[in-house]
């Protein structure tokens, strides 16, 4: 009996340990579960650069695809003085599947304007813009573009609005049907200065529902900005703009059903009140079919109000609400995304004090209630000063914020994120978790979204200085992260390199944390035309089964001369995830008797660039550069030169920007080409 009793204390005695033990092992768990992770880079300091041979991108987009990934589309100098706009799709594992320095969504040779992206719920993108290319004033065009690179409607894109008057606004949203709405102001100078509203659908197959150019909505004299659509659930669809009234503004809304009939009335409706000034506002369909508008007003008292109007095209509330009417600061940077339990997440930024800022979440439900109290949710617990954010939710209703951040004025720019689950309860650490905290480098268009994994992707434009102080300059680039949180280890793959050696090209790169790794695949990409999207195979090269880091180099002849872009994918079985940054190279076959030039690269370039060419045997070389007026600025005569590759650095120091030329002979071997310097 004694002896029964000594077993049994023991047994609780190793019980109680055990339990002990199993419930750190457990808050160490939870824990673990709350701490986000970088995947694509495991260096807070070091974002993945997306594209390749990035010269000023601006107007950066970003829309999620229903697997994860991404298309980003932006507009850049690339072969032009001009902008262009250019499109990229990224996987959830961060590779490019389009070339990668991205496609221009058009071969129209004119200036262009202001993209508006669209992503369908079935992952097609769908990117409007105004082209000058045959109307001084502008036309609209908008393109279709799979994930696969694929272009629907040509390589010049679908004509929306052939415009008699100037466009001065616009805006697109797609239904759950493919079918694209794009609203637009046209300003008509003719007889005195006039608005008119228009709306033009366009069917998957790229034809324009509405005859002539849309769908006339409302036309008055009264200014009118910030336009946007938002489709009804029957083939119709809300239009949404602010207009200037005596001085004030007010938000004004019509509702066209599918065959382009009005459905309130013929006179539009006054959202807001005539006695406020709107600065910003957003309008946002619930899953539902109602749809919130919320705004912001100014400029002295800068508040957020919202309202539900109804599928009836009523408003819910005889008066507007405030959103967060416990939270008595300016507030900005207002957005809103619809969530997946038929609520609207909205998110600004309150500007507490002048040295604390900070990103603001709350969400309403379809009948108008706030759910997360009178003074919403703060993303982060850490005082500084925030801007830039950006939300997006998952299909849990989980909430992802990201923001850029400064902790005072002088400090540098940092970027964070927070998840939210769908009770508003942070789930990663209570300042945030950081994405990218660089130092001295510019950071600005931040966009964010759920990976569809319960983890965040973020894009961003980063601007670093680089060159001496004398000729100082700042490389802009398109970086991205994702943040994961999964507690299982990642892969690192880093230091990847490509150069070329005589008739090979060497890739070599560094891993650590391979647990699960178990190969390396090699792609290239040939650049030959710009309707180029394939990647291919090169080799699979097996991990080693060795712990801490370790060290891949290899070797391969490509069949053909040319630019390449290669980069190495991390797989676990057949499964990637994990890609490394994407390099460059120029490659020259040994070509016998023929003399061979190449496109300088880069191009378009800012200080220098470099012509490669290949010779069979030791002859002169003579290059010519010539501006666009075809007027000879330099001649270098090479007499160095060996057989093989051969190359040459031209300086741009003491050119402008703009389009030129150069002329290489060799031998009874003449050939031009044109060449971009972009700064």
């Amino acid at each position: 009996m004694l002896h029964n009793k000594i077993v049994s204390g023991i047994g609780a005695i190793a019980a109680k340990c055990i339990y002990h033990k199993l419930s750190l092992w457990i808050a160490v768990s939870l824990f673990l579960s709350f701490v986000a992770q970088a995947q694509w880079t495991v260096n807070n300091e070091k974002a993945k650069r997306l594209v390749v041979d990035t010269y000023q991108p601006v107007n950066i987009l970003s829309g999620d695809l229903p697997e994860g990934g991404m298309f980003v589309v932006w507009m850049d100098k690339k072969e032009s003085i001009e902008q262009e706009i250019l499109i990229q799709a990224i996987d959830v594992n961060g590779r490019a599947r389009l070339r990668a320095d991205g496609r221009k969504i058009t071969e129209l040779a004119g200036k262009k304007e202001l993209p508006v992206l669209k992503v369908s719920s079935s992952g097609v993108a769908y990117v409007l813009w105004k082209d000058y290319t045959y109307n001084a004033i502008g036309d609209l065009y908008m393109q279709k573009i799979q994930s696969n690179g694929i272009f629907d409607w040509g390589d010049y894109g679908h004509i929306v609005a052939i415009c008699r008057y100037s466009p001065v606004v616009y805006s697109m949203a797609l239904d759950s049907t493919g079918f694209a709405y794009s609203a637009f102001v046209e300003k008509i100078d003719s007889s005195g200065i006039e608005y008119v509203v228009k709306l033009q659908k366009v069917s998957p197959d790229g034809v324009n529902v509405f005859l002539n150019d849309g769908v006339t909505v409302a036309t008055s004299r009264s200014s009118k900005t910030n336009i946007q659509v938002c489709p009804d659930t029957s083939g119709g669809a809300y239009i949404f703009w602010i207009e200037a009234r005596a001085g004030k503004s007010v938000i004004v809304m019509q509702h066209v059903n599918a065959e382009g009939k009005f459905l309130l009335s013929k006179k539009s409706v006054d959202i807001t009140q005539g006695n406020t000034n709107i600065i910003n506002y957003t309008a946002t369909r619930f899953v539902s079919g109602e749809i919130l508008t919320a705004w912001q007003t100014g400029p002295k008292l800068k508040e957020i109000y919202y309202q539900i109007i109804q599928p009836n095209g009523k408003a819910l509330f005889a008066d507007s609400k405030l959103v967060s009417p416990a939270v008595k600061a300016a507030k900005s940077n207002l957005s809103a995304v619809p969530c997946a339990d038929s609520t609207i997440m909205i998110g600004w930024i309150a500007e507490k004090t002048p040295s604390k800022k900070e990103v603001m979440l709350q969400k309403i439900s379809r009948h108008g209630a706030i759910l997360w109290g009178d003074d919403g949710e703060v993303a982060s617990m850490k005082p500084s000063i925030k801007y830039s954010g950006s939300i997006s939710v998952d299909r849990f209703s989980n909430v992802y914020a990201a923001w850029i951040e400064r902790k005072d004025l002088l400090s540098s720019e940092f970027v964070y994120g927070q998840k939210l689950n769908s009770n508003g309860v942070r789930q990663w650490e209570t300042e945030g978790t950081p994405i990218l905290v660089s130092k001295n480098s510019e950071k600005s268009y931040l966009t964010s979204f759920a990976d569809k994994r319960q983890g965040m992707v973020v894009v961003l434009r980063e601007g670093k200085r680089s060159g001496t102080e004398k000729n100082a300059r700042t490389e802009y680039g398109i970086f991205g992260q994702r943040l994961y949180a999964e507690r299982n280890a990642v892969g690192v793959l880093s230091e990847m390199n490509a150069t070329v050696d005589m008739d090979n090209v060497v890739v070599s790169w560094k891993s650590s944390n391979e647990t699960n790794v178990r190969s390396y695949k090699i792609e290239k990409f040939l650049l030959k035309t710009v309707r180029d999207t394939s990647w291919s195979e090169v080799a699979v090269v097996p991990a080693k089964p060795f712990s801490g880091v370790n060290e891949y180099r290899y070797s391969f002849t490509p069949d053909s001369d040319g630019v390449y872009f290669i980069r190495v994918v991390q797989l676990v079985g057949n499964s990637p995830i994990a890609a490394s940054e994407i390099q460059k190279v120029s490659y020259l076959r040994d070509f016998g008797d023929k003399i061979v030039v190449l496109q300088n690269n880069p191009n378009p370039f800012p200080d220098s660039t470099v012509i490669n060419y290949y010779l069979p045997r030791k002859m002169p070389v003579r290059l010519e550069f010539y501006n666009s007026r075809i007027e000879k600025i330099d001649e270098v005569n090479l007499i160095d030169t060996r057989r093989g590759r051969n190359s040459y650095t031209f300086s741009a120091d003491k050119l402008p920007d703009g389009i030129y030329f150069f002329r290489f002979t060799a031998d009874d071997v003449l050939e031009v080409k044109k060449f971009v310097i972009a700064r």
